[in-house]
């Protein structure tokens, strides 16, 4: 059996609709509901915006332990006349998983095609445009438009295989989750839980969840374990919640594991409004982190980074081969390489230079010296550590008339 992430990769599970346009004249007769938790009074004109534009095949479930909010809510669903939403109160504990489990919870075997949304607000100031980032992230890959829900609705029906569909994972300048380790600690209390529900599914440390943010369109039937469990409010940590390790946590990672017990796949979807956006972030942070790793490691085109590997594996194989070793050069080659064999452990004898015009005898740390200077012995190393390939072959034809073989080129 593979990893949910695996699956979404080898099938290409992942869908860009349009935001406006439908697949097909496809009309709702099934069962369909939008359930959404929202706490956070002062967005509420926000998400309102997003929910009072679904049609009126579908059924919406606001549910909510701000009494202010049902309030505001009752006010605008009487303004609008619209009968086919109903407001739930819950208790202050659980948040947007306890609302889902527990205030709605057995409802949903009414229903074939099931939404869950909720509202999100940034803990740190600095977090502010990455939440609202990934605010816009879920609703509109969700519910952007009516176009888009019935887009949705168009994939599950002409792909009986997948039972959960999933936003992509949040990008922002603060959030690392959108590339790797979003188990953060909350593996081993997924493992646990999956345990519990009885779920014969791929959980790997290594490979991150797919799901973050427990926002997701799903068959229903794809959940069923999940909900067959007598979930109660006492189940969850009270408030504060902490930020990580509850099982409301493990909850938010497990419905991909829940639905491929269920022997359904999971897929990612967007529109193409935020498709857009999401590509130009991505561009911009991949763009910063090369210039980044060239600065640091010489890594600068996806070709070096897929060959970095390698490369610093070998260096380190001649580094232990060797008594003494010594990289030669002092410019930014020599820095990169200096850098990469410290962050294995493995520290130079010194830098070798043809001739020294620094003014230092020291280079990072090391010891700098002029290759007049440099007695060369059988159980020495040398690393040529050059970026100019011209500069290289001068090297190389210094080190031959010296009788010196025994080198490598970094």
């Amino acid at each position: 059996m593979k990893n949910v992430q695996e699956i979404i990769i080898e099938k290409n599970l992942e869908f860009i609709l349009p935001r406006y346009k439908l697949y097909n004249n496809m009309t709702i007769e099934v069962k369909t509901a939008v359930v959404v938790h929202l706490y956070y009074l002062d967005k509420f004109n926000d998400y309102w915006d997003y929910l009072k534009n679904i049609c009126y095949e579908i059924d919406i479930y606001l549910i909510s332990s701000n009494p202010d909010l049902l309030k505001r809510a009752e006010e605008q669903k009487n303004a609008l006349n619209k009968s086919n939403i109903y407001l739930i109160k819950k208790e202050n504990r659980g948040r947007d998983i306890s609302a889902l489990l527990v205030a709605f919870g057995k409802k949903i075997y009414e229903y074939e095609y099931t939404c869950f949304i909720h509202d999100k607000k940034e803990k740190f100031v600095k977090h502010k445009q990455d939440i609202l980032f990934w605010n816009e992230n879920l609703w509109e890959n969700m519910i952007g438009s009516d176009e888009h829900i019935k887009n949705i609705l168009y994939i599950f029906e002409n792909n009986p295989n997948i039972g959960l569909l999933v936003p992509p994972k949040p990008s922002g300048d603060h959030i690392r989750s959108d590339f790797r380790d979003s188990w953060g600690p909350n593996y081993n209390n997924t493992v646990r839980l999956a345990e519990e529900l009885g779920l014969n599914c791929q959980f790997d440390s290594e490979i991150s969840p797919v799901a973050l943010g427990s926002v997701f369109w799903c068959r229903t039937s794809a959940l069923y374990k999940l909900f067959e469990r007598e979930w109660v409010y006492e189940d969850f940590t009270p408030e504060p919640l902490p930020i990580d390790g509850t099982i409301s946590h493990a909850i938010e990672r497990i419905f991909p594991f829940v639905a491929q017990d269920a022997g359904f796949d999971t897929g990612i979807v967007m529109n193409e409004y935020y498709a857009a956006k999401y590509q130009h972030n991505l561009i911009r942070n991949m763009s910063k982190i090369f210039d980044i790793l060239d600065s640091v490691l010489g890594i600068s085109s996806k070709v070096k980074f897929w060959e970095y590997e390698a490369k610093i594996e070998k260096v380190c194989e001649y580094f232990d081969q060797h008594e003494n070793t010594y990289i030669y050069g002092a410019g930014k080659g020599s820095k990169q390489c200096l850098k990469a064999l410290q962050l294995n452990g493995k520290i130079p004898k010194g830098a070798i230079i043809t001739k020294n015009t620094l003014g230092t005898k020291d280079y990072l740390g090391i010891p700098l010296i002029e290759l007049n200077d440099y007695e060369h012995k059988e159980q020495n190393g040398i690393i040529i550590s050059i970026i100019n390939e011209a500069y290289i072959n001068e090297v190389v034809e210094i080190l031959s008339e010296r009788n010196i073989k025994d080198y490598i080129i970094y």
